[in-house]
C-alpha cells in the first residue's frame, strides 16, 4: 500500500509503501477516493510545523478527505460501500468539550489531528477509522464531498457569530440575508466563506491581492459577490460606502491585515478570525485606537478553528444547497484533480490559476 508522508520537522514530501492496514473489532476499513491539498499540507511538507504520531518517524498527510466503506463491523450504522468523510480531530479525553463530542474547543490543548498532529492523514490507499469520526454523505454531494472539511471550519464560524448577534434582540439575528459582509482572502476558508454567505443571501465583498481577471476573481463575481484587488483599491474606502461592515471574515493569516481592516467594522459587527499566522510574525498596532473602538461600537472580535461532527453534518447540508445555487462555480471551485502519483506537482511551489488542489487515489 503507497501513502505520501513527511518526517517533521524536516521539509520534503516522499511516497512511501507501507502494509496493509488491520481494521480492530471496532473500526471500519476505508479506501481513499480524494484528498484536498491545503495550505495547512503545504505549510507541514516545508516543516514549519507537523509531528509524526508518537514512536513512528513519519506522518501520512491529508485531512480533507472522502472516502468508500471496503469493510464495516456488524453493529455499524455505516456500511461497506457507503462513502464517508472523516473529521480531523481527536479529542484529548480529559476536559468536558473533548468528553461532549466538542474537540474542537478542547481545554487542554492534548488533542491529535489526523495528518497534521499525532495521527496519521488519509494521503493513503487505505486507512481505519472508528464510526463516531465518520460522517456518511448522500451519492448525490459525490462530486464535490471532499470540501466537506474546509467548508466545517466556515460552518462552525458563521454559527458561533449568530449566536454572538443573539446579544440584540431587537432585530432579526437568526440569518444572514442582507448582512453587509467583507471576507479578505481568497484561500479556500476565504472563498468558502464567500459561497456560504452568498448562498445565505449576504452582500458580499472579497479582498485579496489577485488582478481582477485572475480565476479566483472572476469565480467571486459570478458568484455575485465583489472582488476587491487590495493593491489598487483601499478597502476602508469601500467600508465607508458600505456605512461598515456587519461580519468580516479574516482568512489570510497575515497578522496586520485583521488591526488594518477593524475600522471598517460597523456598530455591533463582528470579526471572524479563521487565519492563522506564523509564529514568528510581530505587527506595531495602535492598540488604544483599536480598543476605544471596540468599546464604544459594541464589536466583537473572535477565533475559531477547526469543527466536531455536526459542523460536518450541516456542511453536507450546506453542500447542497451550494450546488442547487452555484452548481457550475462550486465545480470549478476543484480547479485541479490529478493521481496520488502526481503529488510532487502539487506539493512543487506556487502554480497559476490553481484555486484547490485534489489527489484522486480511485474512482
Amino acid at each position: 500500500m503507497h501513502r505520501i508522508v513527511v518526517e517533521p520537522p524536516k521539509p520534503g514530501v516522499r511516497l512511501i509503501e507501507d502494509d496493509e492496514p488491520i481494521p480492530g473489532p471496532d473500526e471500519l476499513l476505508i479506501e481513499t477516493l480524494e484528498v484536498g491539498i491545503d495550505g495547512t499540507d503545504l505549510e507541514i511538507a516545508r516543516g514549519e510545523y507537523g509531528a509524526a504520531p508518537k514512536g513512528e518517524p513519519f506522518l501520512t498527510l491529508g485531512h480533507e478527505a472522502l472516502g468508500r466503506v471496503l469493510e464495516a463491523p456488524d453493529d455499524s450504522a455505516i456500511r461497506r460501500g457507503e462513502l464517508v468523510t472523516p473529521t480531523v480531530r481527536r479529542g484529548c479525553d480529559l476536559c468536558l468539550p473533548c468528553k461532549s463530542g466538542q474537540s474542537d474547543f478542547c481545554f487542554t490543548g492534548l488533542y491529535r489531528e489526523r495528518g497534521i498532529n499525532g495521527l496519521h492523514g488519509f494521503n493513503s490507499e487505505r486507512w481505519m477509522e472508528t464510526e463516531e469520526y465518520l460522517v456518511p454523505v448522500e451519492s448525490g454531494l459525490r462530486e464535490v464531498a471532499v470540501l466537506t472539511e474546509p467548508l466545517s471550519v466556515v460552518v462552525k464560524a458563521l454559527d458561533q457569530l449568530l449566536k454572538i448577534q443573539e446579544r440584540l434582540p431587537w432585530k432579526e439575528t437568526g440569518d444572514l440575508a442582507e448582512k453587509k459582509s467583507l471576507v479578505a482572502g481568497s484561500g479556500s476558508l476565504g472563498l468558502l466563506a464567500t459561497f456560504l454567505l452568498r448562498v445565505e443571501g449576504a452582500e458580499v465583498l472579497t479582498m485579496d491581492r489577485q488582478a481582477d481577471d485572475a480565476v479566483k476573481s472572476q469565480l467571486i463575481e459570478r458568484l455575485g459577490a465583489h472582488h476587491l484587488n487590495a493593491r489598487e483599491v483601499d478597502p476602508l474606502t469601500l467600508a465607508r460606502d458600505f456605512d461598515g461592515f456587519d461580519i468580516i471574515v479574516e482568512a489570510t493569516g497575515a497578522p496586520q491585515i485583521p488591526f488594518h481592516l477593524l475600522p471598517g467594522l460597523g456598530d455591533n459587527g463582528i470579526m471572524v478570525l479563521l487565519g492563522v499566522p506564523g509564529k514568528k510574525m510581530s505587527i506595531e498596532v495602535d492598540a488604544a485606537l483599536i480598543v476605544r473602538e471596540m468599546v464604544l461600537s459594541n464589536q466583537v472580535v473572535f477565533g475559531t478553528v477547526n469543527s466536531n461532527a455536526s459542523h460536518f453534518r450541516r456542511a453536507h447540508g450546506d453542500l447542497t444547497k451550494i450546488l442547487a445555487r452555484y452548481p457550475t462555480e462550486i465545480r470549478q471551485f476543484i480547479s485541479h484533480r490529478q493521481s496520488w502519483r502526481e503529488f510532487e506537482v502539487v506539493f512543487g511551489g506556487q502554480r497559476k490559476d490553481v484555486i484547490k488542489d485534489v489527489l484522486v487515489w480511485a474512482e
